[in-house]
């Protein structure tokens, strides 16, 4: 104990010394910490409100963020909902290309019956032409190939004769064909 009474002893001779110098640090101080009080309630009031530029451009990005958010939580439910259809429009799609792919097949095996139909057809033509153009061979041999009428024509009447129902002209009679004809015969 002995140690600790000479060192306070000694530090007051020294403070007592050294006071004006004491007393000048002291007031140093205070006006320090003053100093820093004042600047810690500046820094404190700007960073609770800030200038008013900076309290616009923090509201202005927090309703951004809110926006934001819910773009992203709104496109987040559209790719799930997405998600969800995308196998029952594959299978759509799956069973409109079968079906594309049964009607071409179902068009292809009508194009090739009409083709057959259309050569069947042709085939029965033909052959109906070749019996006709026999038949008309054989017939040939028989009669005459084209009977005309014969056409006759009255001289117009002579002027002291009445006037005709012609007015005058020429009125051609026509004779019938020989009655032996076929042509008649069917007419008949």
């Amino acid at each position: 104990m002995k140690g600790l009474e000479d060192t306070v002893v000694r530090g007051c001779l020294i403070v007592s010394s050294h006071r004006p110098e004491l007393q000048t640090l002291n007031h140093l101080r205070k006006v320090f910490i003053e100093d820093l009080g004042a600047r810690s309630s500046e820094s404190d009031s700007d960073e609770a409100g800030g200038s008013l530029a900076q309290r616009q451009r923090i509201i202005f990005l927090e309703n951004n963020l809110e926006q934001l958010s819910r773009v992203h939580k709104q496109l987040v439910r559209d790719n799930a909902d997405l998600r969800c259809e995308l196998p029952k429009l594959e299978k759509r799609l799956r069973a409109t290309a079968e079906r594309v792919k049964a009607l071409e097949a179902a068009l292809r095996e009508a194009k090739g019956a009409a083709m057959r139909d259309r050569k069947r057809y042709q085939q029965e033509v033909d052959r109906i032409k070749e019996v006709v153009l026999s038949n008309s061979v054989s017939r040939r041999g028989q009669t005459a190939q084209i009977e005309r009428a014969i056409i006759t024509i009255i001289p117009p009447p002579l002027p002291s004769d009445p006037p005709s129902e012609g007015g005058g002209r020429p009125v051609p009679a026509i004779c019938p064909p020989d009655s032996s004809s076929p042509i008649t015969a069917s007419r008949t």
